[in-house]
């Protein structure tokens, strides 16, 4: 099938190279060696081989280029950059996401520690806006609050259950 890629063995590929670096001197040119050596191994492409013998130079040190592992590094590091350019893109709304909600916690938090509104009511209010039961709530900003103002679970709920 024309335009078709296909994939061939390494070993076979390492034995075809080495059979046209072997048989260089058998034939007029390069190009006739690698022809010829092709057709016989049934390699679909000429050209196909001729890549094959040029990596291999390249990777002897025989022609200036890239190798076969540092083309593969490029290509693992070109990904990572990638990855990491996405994740730069959205930290910053992240951040402002994640600033936002503090900001509305922290302020909520206060007005309660500073006497101005009943900490059961703000952490009701937290509660429902994050879609937890007030009994439910675990964490630093409860085992804090409930710690500042040395009150039980059942006093800062205003439920029923057990103080801590």
């Amino acid at each position: 099938m024309a335009g078709m890629s296909q994939r061939y063995p390494q070993e076979s590929c390492v034995s075809a190279v080495r059979l046209v670096v072997e048989s260089r001197d058998q034939y007029d040119s390069e190009w006739a060696a690698i022809n010829s050596i092709a057709t016989k191994l049934g390699i679909g492409s000429t050209e196909t081989l001729r890549k094959w013998v040029r990596r291999a130079e390249v990777d002897a040190g025989q022609r200036p280029g890239l190798g076969t592992q540092e083309s593969t590094e490029m290509r693992r590091l070109r990904a990572e950059n990638r990855e990491l350019r996405r994740s730069n893109e959205i930290l910053p709304a992240a951040a402002g996401f994640f600033a936002a909600e503090l900001d509305r916690v922290t302020a909520a938090l206060v007005g309660a520690l500073d006497g101005t509104r009943p900490l059961a009511e703000v952490l009701a209010e937290l509660a429902a806006a994050n879609d937890t039961p007030v009994e439910r709530m675990r964490g630093p900003g409860l085992r804090v609050a409930r710690e500042l103002l040395g009150l039980g679970f059942a006093t800062v709920t205003g439920s029923g259950r057990g103080a801590s």
